[in-house]
């Protein structure tokens, strides 16, 4: 099994910690010129030198994907620098945090949606336009379990954004269908990053022996950033529409319902 991305131009959005820095690091080892793209210059900045002082290659563009501009001119500049476009891996993301719709207001809600899912379409938008011309290129798309089924109340902006994800790479997959585009999305569970350990804070629960142990045995952001690896090194014949990933200790609330 090879993960060979030598010469290859891979754009991975929320590049600056989690999933997006895993897999920025994963690209640049085997070969990728990865560029990372986020809100927070200094974040970029950091990770970006890190991944050079073990000699692979990075470049950063802070932006706000929610910003039609913006992303026009991130795109502009990637095929500026490296001339084309091989891999896009959608994975910036925010949550939320309320337990019902009554304590959801309208600006969290757009919020949200204008970040999980309206930034993912206007990436999708200059990425396709690139790639067309190429005849060929992977846009990953990051979901999770809550794209597909509500495990609990609440949290209704965010779970909303990722069912409305799954929709646009359905979508996406039949219109790259006639050329050498692959779409595919990534639906994982709890992951050990920041944000999920925010939402047990936000809960105000009381941290419980569980909740702990749930934590821990958490997915970390490398094992989903090795899935994004092998789906970006497929040949372009190759089509993996959807592929789930989650810790042991979901198999139980999940199963295949993913």
């Amino acid at each position: 099994m090879t993960y060979d991305l030598k010469g290859k131009v891979c754009v991975v959005t929320g590049g600056s910690r989690g999933v997006g820095k895993a897999t920025a690091r994963m690209f640049s080892e085997n070969g990728a010129k990865t560029v990372i793209v986020a809100r927070n210059e200094v974040a970029l900045l950091e990770v970006a030198d890190e991944i050079k002082k073990t000699g692979g290659r990075c470049d950063y563009f802070p932006a706000d994907l929610t910003d039609k501009d913006q992303v026009k001119r991130l795109f502009e500049q990637v095929v500026k620098m490296h001339g084309r476009l091989d891999v896009l891996v959608n994975n910036a993301a925010v949550a939320s945090y309320t337990s019902s719709i009554d304590d959801t207001t309208l600006e969290e809600w757009n919020y949200v949606i204008a970040v999980d899912l309206t930034a993912v379409f206007l990436c999708c938008k200059e990425a396709f336009k690139i790639m067309k011309k190429q005849d060929e290129g992977k846009i990953i798309n990051i979901s999770s379990t809550s794209g597909s089924i509500a495990s609990s109340p609440g949290e209704i902006s965010y779970r909303s954004a990722k069912h409305g994800l799954m929709g646009l790479t359905k979508v996406l997959l039949k219109e790259s269908q006639s050329t050498g585009i692959s779409v595919t999305a990534i639906v994982p569970s709890h992951i050990k990053t920041e944000q999920y350990r925010k939402g047990f804070d936000m809960s105000g629960k009381t941290w419980t022996l569980q909740m702990e142990k749930d934590w821990e045995n958490s997915l970390e952001a490398e094992d989903v950033a090795e899935v994004i690896l092998f789906v970006a090194t497929r040949d372009k014949k190759v089509i993996i529409p959807k592929v789930a990933v989650y810790p042991r200790k979901d198999i139980h609330r999940y199963g295949m319902d993913v």
